[in-house]
């Protein structure tokens, strides 16, 4: 697993939801959201900005790290845009800090890790989930359509996660960092 930490956006939310495990095809997931790689569904979701131009490398300068969540669907959604040249591939990590002790290395804390390929008229995301110690959890989706192509700009990807997965109970603060490398 790579150690290298590129850019970090850092964020507490409050968080209430819980279970699903997804397949590789577009789904509707959470509050309107429907992940196919088509953005316009992010438009007044709850996002992060990052300042422009805050690391060396600009496929690395991130823009919006978005969530979402529904009740009824037990989960929470996540897009991810970046500035800067399209690029065929991109890894992030989003870090919970599930006990909110500062150090994200503990069993109870989770990190979700997404590897996006951007091809010229799809892309394929895989999603990945692990405890604080690198244990493996479970697989969301592999090779899932869920990215803008580089025919597209290549800079946006949605995945998704279950808070059962992400060890979270509702109503609990934690703290969330994302890593791009």
């Amino acid at each position: 697993i790579m150690k290298i930490k590129r850019t970090n956006l850092f964020l507490s939310m409050i968080i209430a939801f819980n279970l699903l495990l997804l397949p590789n095809q577009s789904v509707q997931a959470a509050a309107g959201i429907t992940l196919d790689g088509n953005f316009g569904d992010w438009a007044g979701k709850p996002c992060v900005s990052d300042p422009s131009n805050d690391v060396g490398q600009p496929a690395l300068d991130l823009v919006n790290f978005c969530f979402d969540s529904d009740r009824d669907t037990q989960v929470i959604v996540f897009m991810i845009e970046r500035r800067g040249e399209v690029s065929n591939s991109q890894d992030y990590i989003v870090r919970f800090d599930n006990n909110n002790d500062g150090d994200f290395t503990d069993p109870e804390d989770r990190y979700i890790q997404v590897s996006y390929q951007s091809q010229q008229n799809k892309s394929k995301v895989s999603v990945s989930i692990y405890d604080g110690t690198w244990t493996f959890i479970s697989t969301v989706a592999s090779n899932a359509d869920w990215g803008a192509s580089r025919r597209e700009g290549g800079t946006q990807v949605e995945f998704i996660a279950s808070f059962a997965d992400l060890g979270i109970a509702p109503g609990v603060a934690v703290a969330v960092t994302m890593d791009a490398y």
